[in-house]
């Protein structure tokens, strides 16, 4: 189990971005959680096996139809063990 904190540039918020990423999340089995920032990026954290990972970072970066992401900034967080599933937080 791992966990990834990701900041994501680009057009981003006002696009129905979260909405997606917390699709994604549920698709493969991750918890977390995405948030816009004020300066228009947006930053999630994700948790869950690295291959999940790797399948949700190739659909975030994919993105939806409405976005376009110009850079994601990847970090390692510690594991979170009493998360239980993925989240918009507003």
């Amino acid at each position: 189990m791992d966990r990834y904190g990701l900041i994501v540039e680009g057009r981003v918020q006002g696009v129905g971005f979260r909405t997606f990423v917390e699709q994604i999340g549920h698709r493969h089995n991750m918890t977390g959680t995405v948030r816009n920032l004020t300066n228009g990026n947006v930053q999630v954290e994700v948790q869950g096996e690295k291959k999940a990972f790797a399948m949700f970072m190739s659909d975030l970066k994919q993105g939806n139809h409405f976005s376009h992401i110009t850079a994601i900034q990847t970090e390692e967080l510690d594991v979170k063990k009493d998360e239980r599933r993925f989240r918009i937080v507003y």
